[in-house]
This record gives structure tokens, sequence and C-alpha cells, in this order.
């Protein structure tokens, strides 16, 4: 479940980077700033979700849009079902703020590659929180 999320969401980012205009990421650091406000409540997940929504949105990219839909009602599930294993991550603001810049600066690629560890760091906690092998 973890590595689908993670491919869909690196895949949207690849193709949503290019197409950020400037100033496009506000939407998704409001979005950021609310899931950091409700970190430890069950809405985080939701709120958490929505950050990639935003840049879908600023970028104008409906495709992108429909994958995350698909995809969102599946980990929003598990993630109601698992809401005790996820937690954002301490450097959840760090490394979001680190991403939205790269994207502003037109750096889709290191962009990309920056959320691409970002997220592989972030499951490996969550599998190991679940008690799964990695």
């Amino acid at each position: 479940m973890f590595a689908m999320r993670r491919v869909v969401m690196l895949e949207v980012i690849r193709l949503v980077a290019p197409r950020i205009p400037k100033g496009g990421t506000s939407g998704a650091r409001a979005a950021m700033a609310r899931a950091w406000q409700v970190r430890d409540q069950p809405e985080y997940p939701r709120e958490d979700y929505e950050v990639l929504r935003r840049l879908c949105e600023a970028a104008q990219f409906t495709p992108g849009l429909w994958m995350l839909n698909r995809v969102a009602t599946l980990w929003l599930d598990a993630a109601d079902a698992l809401r005790f294993a996820i937690r954002a991550p301490d450097d959840y603001v760090a490394s979001l703020t680190r991403f939205f810049d790269l994207l502003e600066a037109g750096d889709g690629e290191a962009a990309t590659v920056h959320m691409a560890a970002y997220l592989e760091r972030h499951d490996a906690k969550l599998s190991a929180a679940l008690g799964f092998a990695p």
C-alpha cells in the first residue's frame, strides 16, 4: 500500500513540477500548515494529502487530481484504520518547505528527488511502527 501511494505521488510530482507557476505553492503551503496543526488528530492524513492536491490545482493538471483522488480513497481508508501509527514526521514542515522552495525555483528534478527521499523515510518509519519487514 505504501509503495503504491509513493509511486503515484512521485509520478504526480514529476508531472506537476514543471507546471507550477511562480507563487503556485501558496495553497499547498497553507495545506501543509493545516496538516501540521492537526498532526496528532485523525484529520492529519486528509490534510496532508491536500498538499499535493493543491499543487495539482495550481498547475492546472487535472489528470493528477484524478490519480490522487483514486489513490486517496484507498490511502485515507487505510490511514483511518492505522491511525495509531500514522504520524507527521518531525521534519514535516522543513521537508515540505524545502520541496516548495525547489518547485518555486523551477527545479522540478531536485524537488522530485527530495520528496522521494522524504517519502521513503516516512514509509520506512510507518512500516516499522506497524511491524512490517523492510
